[in-house]
């Protein structure tokens, strides 16, 4: 099917037949749209034949907004920075395997979430069980006794661990 003029009707509320409740409020569009766009939302229109909603209670209206953007704009449609949150919570409220698919191909191609990614695994390797193994026994004892604890800030706490590991 394409899309090519869809997008004309995406501001517009003249060929609205379909509401999404969210939990903020709601927002119409088009069940043609919908069913010709996602098969997830075809099923659901050929077992739910006489809905007029769908209950969307774990998104916003903005999450939806993004997502029918995409929609009624797919060959336009950009992922950035902007819209990515609102698009994977999207894709995780409507439990949609192709709004998962452009989420993870953004992420893939995103150095920004591959620079904090890459951040988040270095700081988990200190709860490796076996970081501590190379650590002198006294430090471990002093790191996790509580008056040690409360009388030395966080940072020289941080510094005794790394100096001996």
């Amino acid at each position: 099917m394409s899309f090519k003029n869809f997008a004309l009707l995406f501001p517009h509320n003249s060929f609205s037949d379909f509401t999404f409740v969210c939990k903020d409020g709601s927002v119409e569009t088009s069940r043609a749209i919908l069913f010709g766009f996602d098969d997830n939302f075809r099923d659901y229109f050929l077992e739910h034949q006489n809905s007029r909603t769908y209950e969307c209670s774990t998104l916003d209206c903005a999450d939806i907004n993004v997502y029918l953007d995409y929609v009624y704009n797919q060959e336009s449609f950009k992922v950035d920075d902007n819209n990515i949150f609102q698009f994977a919570n999207v894709s995780f409220g409507l439990d949609d395997i192709n709004t998962m698919a452009v989420v993870d191909k953004w992420l893939e191609h995103s150095d920004e979430i591959k620079y904090h990614l890459v951040n988040l695994l270095e700081k988990l390797k200190l709860y490796e069980i076996d970081a501590f193994d190379s650590t002198d026994p006294e430090i471990l004892f002093d790191i996790f006794d509580v008056p040690f604890r409360s009388q030395n800030n966080h940072e020289f706490i941080c510094i005794t661990i790394f100096l001996h590991i």
